[in-house]
């Protein structure tokens, strides 16, 4: 019986192992995966919502869609940071306001800690409300989500503010019917006539998260309070949307940033498979507020922002905002039945870093050995970005060859050797970092002419 109970215990013991094993195993994350070039090789979560580039002397990343999380180079301290929301969805029914831009953040140097994951989310674009002329609250459209790097609670960029759905003679409701929606931008106002409501474009409600350096954010476009039968345009990222001031003309959305050209041609060739984002940012701008629709549409915001509807059945729709732009969609027209406002445009959040630079080193000729007291150029190649370059032998500088500038990627350094023995020449690189090479060993043998 005891050696029945000892192995009934053991047993147990085996089981319980084996099932703390298996549990710790169902905990542990899911191995991180690389995507990218040398030397921009990324360390990422998932790669199938990413794209990166190199252009200059930067690596770019971009996440288009959901979750993710990034892991730095182990030698990149610092990157900027850029941070697009989704865009709002112009409204529906008929005469109703384009949606506005997503917010954007953006932080030119964020400290990063080696070996640190960090994350990030993408907001989606707003949807329309129903095709209703009858139902105000059913046919409201709604506002982008937010997007932000590192947590919900640090940097984020809030979603565009959504277009007003058409509300003529609709009476009250709990929220201002007659008003764009607040968000990063805000939405344009529709056509409506109730007592009591001004018709305003939405406010923006995008603040400068701490550690961040700037934000955009405007307001929608208001509509005039008589029955002229039009749409204000959605907000952009760098202009307001535009307001009503003439029966059947829409406000058009306003334009989008240039701040961050740049960037947009960086990434355009490895945006090529996302359909009109190379297009839409071509000429540098970036999250445009949708227009207002009326028998003249308002146009979209450049940058990506979708034109609204007018009075044509095959037209009546708004126009959707462009995918990863952080857009605003058109608003909703009507033509013998009512419209859907066109959906804001996804969001987007973009990583720059200075290119991880490495080096190698040379000797004139490559010799197998080198003359005691006669020079020799000992040349570093350097890949990523110029910087200043210390030359050593046996971990001591040579003398002329401390921190010298390199230029167009190649530093050199006249050595003259002064000892009879087995030598190890090193260099380390700093500029944005500091980088080590990887030593030559040499041996310095008597020189064969004195003279």
């Amino acid at each position: 019986m005891k050696h029945g109970g000892a192995t009934s215990r053991l047993a147990l013991v085996a089981i319980s192992v084996a099932l703390l094993v298996i549990g710790n195993l169902a905990v542990i994350p899911a191995k991180a995966v690389n995507t990218g070039s040398s030397p921009c090789v990324a360390d990422l979560q998932t790669t199938s919502t990413v794209v990166t580039a190199t252009y200059g002397t930067y690596c770019y990343l971009a996440f288009l869609s959901g979750t993710n999380t990034w892991t730095p180079p182990s030698n990149i301290t610092t990157a900027s940071v850029l941070i697009i929301a989704g865009g709002g969805a112009g409204g529906a029914g008929a005469w109703a306001g384009g949606g506005g831009a997503g917010g954007i953040v953006y932080i030119a140097a964020k400290s990063l800690t080696p070996s640190t994951t960090y994350s990030t989310s993408v907001g989606a674009g707003g949807t329309s409300g129903i095709a209703s002329i009858t139902d105000a609250v059913a046919n409201r459209s709604t506002n982008g989500s937010d997007s932000w790097f590192e947590s919900s609670s640090t940097f984020v960029a809030k979603g565009g503010g959504a277009g007003a759905s058409y509300s003529y003679g609709q009476g009250s409701a709990p929220y201002s019917i007659c008003d764009g929606s607040a968000g990063g931008s805000g939405g344009g106002a529709p056509e409506c006539n109730n007592a009591g409501y001004s018709n305003d474009g939405g406010t923006s409600t995008q603040t400068l998260p701490a550690g961040a350096n700037l934000y955009f954010g405007t307001a929608g476009g208001g509509t005039a309070t008589a029955a002229y039968a039009s749409g204000g345009g959605g907000g952009g990222a760098g202009l307001p949307g535009t307001a009503v001031t003439t029966t059947q003309t829409a406000g058009a959305g306003g334009a989008g940033t240039t701040s961050f050209s740049i960037w947009l041609t960086a990434l355009s060739s490895a945006m090529s498979g996302v359909s009109g984002w190379s297009t839409a940012t071509s000429g540098g701008y970036i999250a445009g507020g949708g227009g207002g629709s009326a028998n003249t549409p308002g146009s979209g915001g450049s940058g990506g922002g979708g034109a609204g509807g007018n009075n044509v059945s095959a037209t009546k729709n708004g126009v959707a905002g462009v995918t990863n732009t952080g857009s605003g969609g058109g608003g909703s027209g009507y033509a013998s039945g009512s419209g859907l406002g066109g959906a804001g445009g996804s969001g987007i959040i973009m990583i720059r870093y200075a290119i991880p630079s490495t080096f190698n080193l040379s000797l004139a000729g490559n010799p197998t050995s080198v003359e005691y007291n006669r020079s020799i150029t000992i040349t570093a190649s350097i890949t990523g970005q110029d910087g200043k370059v210390s030359f050593y032998a046996n971990g001591k500088v040579i003398p002329g060859c401390k921190s010298k500038q390199s230029v167009s990627l190649v530093a050199t350094c006249s050595w003259k050797p002064a000892v009879h023995k087995s030598v190890t020449i090193s260099a380390s690189l700093v500029n944005s970092s500091t980088v080590s090479a990887t030593p030559i060993k040499t041996f310095v043998v008597k020189r064969t002419n004195t003279r």
